[in-house]
Parts: structure tokens; C-alpha cells; sequence
């Protein structure tokens, strides 16, 4: 392929021209069926495009043509990270960086595996590779200070946005990583000038555009709260992750027990356990809750996508029907569980609309979220005629389900 060609199609590709750009590529193909070149630019005009099937056909075939170029190999990590399989993404990005070491871009996307991967320590390793090849890449400088911010070390991530945003004022990305970390300290109205200023310079930038969600719901105060918790959280590993589950798990039997046994500190103990289950329970529906309140600000809806719109919708209809259940309950006791069920189909009944919409997702999650939703109806009507044993085999599943759908999630890179 011509340098003219490739320049123009480049251009084609700055300026979003998809169509145009496909054009011409695919008159080359014509004229040329094995040019590899041409193949690696469709395969980026098709992931532009959102075709992520047909842009992996083509890089795969661009390397059986050239496999010693390695931008193939990072377009094809970028893809197999598109379509949430981290193991191909590392293998690829790793055999781009074994071809040319040098190349500063590569390095910066192993930091974005890495970061996803929360393996935060490497993902500074890896960006500051990148930045020994090229000291002013703004992609490496960006992820270096997203990985001091959750390494805790937050003036060293200040001073390197600082630092790229001083040699490339007009990098969304940089604007974004400054946002996310401003959050992070809880500064939400920071945070909304960070990621404003990101969308002026990018108005379609779906990083800052999560990032402007996030900090316009981090101005309720028990969202921020929520927020900084699983920054914190997040920052953890893995085993003190479980250790806080569990020990939350303790502490609640413990009070449960106390409290049915010795009336004098029955009060004291039926606190603590009523608190703990509404700290999990919180902490469980806080997203869509948040997503909610935001639905129904007359300039917040415009910020939501059209999942999370639905998401707001279910949770509403859900909550409106668990408050009218548990306003009864002073009424007739036995709604207060009909109250409880409802408030917990929220998090199936999200997950159901989540997964759904995920491009790269399979139908597991979704039927074992139905399942449950199945499962409380079914435990509701067995103890509204009489027979009390499915509630307690319905709440243990559901813990176990909320644990295994959480890691599901995760593994599938799908968000709130």
C-alpha cells in the first residue's frame, strides 16, 4: 500500500470517516487480495465500527500474511481485550513488545491490562518501561498516575497529571485520570471540572463520560461514601477482601446469637445485626439506587446511558413496591419479608438488563440471575402458606449467587 494511501486512510480514521476510509480499503483489497497492510486498516476502521468479529478475521489474516509487524499483534491484544479475554490480550500485547520493545504505545496498553487486573504495582512498572523509551507519551503518564493514585501514593499521581497535562493540555485521557483521582479523595465537584473539560475536548469519550456519571452521583453524600469504600476496597487484596466478608459474616451470627439469648443486651446486639445486614444491603443496591436518583434529576437522565435508564426504571418500580410492602408491615407483619424480597430482585433484575446488553457476554449470568428472582418467588409463597423453610435457604443463595455473579461481572468487564 502507497504511503499516500496510508496517510489518507489514516486521516479517514482521525476524523471518523469509517465508511470512506472502508471504501478505500476494500478497492485495494480487490486489486491487491494479500495486501496485509490494507487488512490491519479495515480491521481498524471494523473496531472502530464496532464489528469486533470481523476486525479480529482480518488482523489474524494480516499476521498469517506478516508475522513480524508488530502493530498486528497490539491490534489483535486490543481486540481480544474488547472481547474480555485477558489471557490472549497479554499473550498478543507480549509478542508486539517482544518485536519492538521500543515502542512506548505497547508498553502503555500492557499498563491498562495490568490496571484492569488490579494488579496496580506492575501496571507502574510497565508504564514507566514506556516512559524510559518515550518520556512525554501521555498514555504511559496517564496510567502511571492512575496506579500511584491506587497504590496510594496520591501526590506522586497529582504531580504526573499535573506534568502530562503540562505537555499535552488537550488529552481527554489526562483530563479523565485527573477526574478519577479527585474522586477518589472524594472532591466530586473537582472531579465534575475534570472530566467537563475531558468532554469539551472529546464529546464522545466514554471514559469521561462514566467518569462525569460517577462524579455527578457522588454528590449525595452516602453515594460518595459508597464510592470511597470500594476505591479502598478495590486497593485491598484479594484474601483481605474475603478476611472483611467473612468477619462481617462472624460478627453478625455473633450478635444474632447474643441478642436471642440475653435480653439485657438483646437491644445493643439486634443493632449490630440489623446494621451489618443493611451495610451489605446498601453496599449491594447502592449503583442502582444511585443511578435512580440521578434518572429522575432533570439533568442527570441526560448523562445516564440507555442501560443504565433501565436499570434506574426496574429499581424504581421494585423500590416503589417494597415501600408500599413495608408501609403494611405496620399493618400485618409477614410484608415486611415481602419488602425485604423485593429490595433484594433489585440486583437479579439489574443484572439480568446488564448482561444482556453486553456484546461479549454469554447467557449464563442472565439465567442464573431468573433463577433467583424464580427461586424468591417461590420461597414468598411457600411462607405465605405456611411453610418457613425456603426464606433461609433463599438468603443463603443469594449470597452465594451475589459473590459468584460479582466475579462473573468482573471477569466480563461489565459496569454499573
Amino acid at each position: 500500500m502507497t504511503f499516500e494511501n496510508i496517510r489518507r486512510i489514516s486521516m479517514l480514521l482521525m476524523h471518523h470517516q469509517n465508511d470512506e476510509a472502508e471504501k478505500l480499503l476494500m478497492q485495494i483489497l480487490t486489486e491487491t487480495p494479500n495486501n496485509d497492510s490494507a487488512k490491519y486498516y479495515l480491521s481498524l476502521c471494523k473496531t472502530e465500527s464496532g464489528k469486533i468479529k470481523e476486525a479480529m478475521q482480518l488482523i489474524e489474516e494480516a499476521i498469517g500474511l506478516c508475522p513480524e509487524n508488530a502493530d498486528y499483534f497490539h491490534q489483535k491484544a486490543i481486540l481480544h481485550s474488547r472481547l474480555n479475554q485477558n489471557q490472549q490480550a497479554y499473550d498478543n500485547i507480549e509478542q508486539a513488545i517482544a518485536l519492538n520493545p521500543q515502542d512506548a504505545d505497547y508498553w502503555s496498553f500492557k499498563a491498562i491490562l495490568l490496571y484492569d487486573d488490579k494488579q496496580y504495582g506492575q501496571a507502574l512498572a510497565a508504564a514507566d518501561t514506556g516512559l524510559e523509551h518515550d518520556a512525554e507519551n501521555s498514555d504511559c503518564m496517564n496510567l502511571r498516575s492512575l496506579a500511584l493514585g491506587k497504590l496510594g501514593r496520591t501526590e506522586e499521581a497529582e504531580q504526573t497529571i499535573q506534568n502530562t497535562l503540562g505537555n499535552n493540555p488537550n488529552d481527554p485521557f489526562s483530563f479523565s485520570s485527573k477526574g478519577y483521582l479527585e474522586l477518589q479523595k472524594g472532591k466530586s465537584k473537582k472531579a465534575l471540572e475534570s472530566f467537563r473539560e475531558a468532554l469539551k475536548i472529546n464529546p464522545e469519550y466514554s471514559y469521561a463520560k462514566a467518569g462525569m456519571i460517577e462524579a455527578l452521583k457522588s454528590r449525595f453524600f452516602l453515594y460518595r461514601w459508597f464510592y470511597m469504600f470500594y476505591e479502598w476496597l478495590g486497593r485491598q487484596s484479594s484474601g483481605l477482601q474475603w478476611g472483611l466478608i467473612i468477619g462481617i459474616w462472624i460478627v453478625q451470627n455473633i450478635s444474632s446469637r447474643i441478642a436471642s439469648s440475653n435480653s439485657s443486651l438483646s437491644l445493643v446486639f439486634s443493632f449490630i445485626t440489623y446494621f451489618l445486614f443493611t451495610f451489605v444491603l446498601i453496599t449491594w443496591i447502592m449503583a442502582p439506587l444511585s443511578n435512580l436518583f440521578l434518572c429522575l434529576n432533570p439533568y442527570g437522565r441526560f448523562a445516564l446511558s440507555k442501560q443504565q435508564k433501565i436499570t434506574a426504571y426496574v429499581t424504581g418500580i421494585l423500590f416503589a413496591i417494597a415501600l408500599l410492602a413495608f408501609i403494611g408491615s405496620l399493618f400485618e407483619e409477614s410484608l415486611l419479608l415481602l419488602a425485604i424480597y423485593f429490595i433484594f430482585f433489585i440486583i437479579p433484575s439489574n443484572n439480568i438488563v446488564r448482561f444482556s446488553q453486553d456484546i461479549s457476554y454469554s447467557k449464563k449470568g442472565i439465567w442464573i440471575s431468573a433463577g433467583i428472582i424464580v427461586l424468591g418467588i417461590a420461597s414468598l409463597i411457600r411462607f405465605f402458606i405456611g411453610h418457613l423453610d425456603l426464606p433461609f435457604v433463599f438468603i443463603v443463595v443469594f449470597i452465594i449467587y451475589q459473590i459468584y455473579i460479582n466475579k462473573l461481572a468482573v471477569s466480563s468487564g461489565i459496569r454499573t
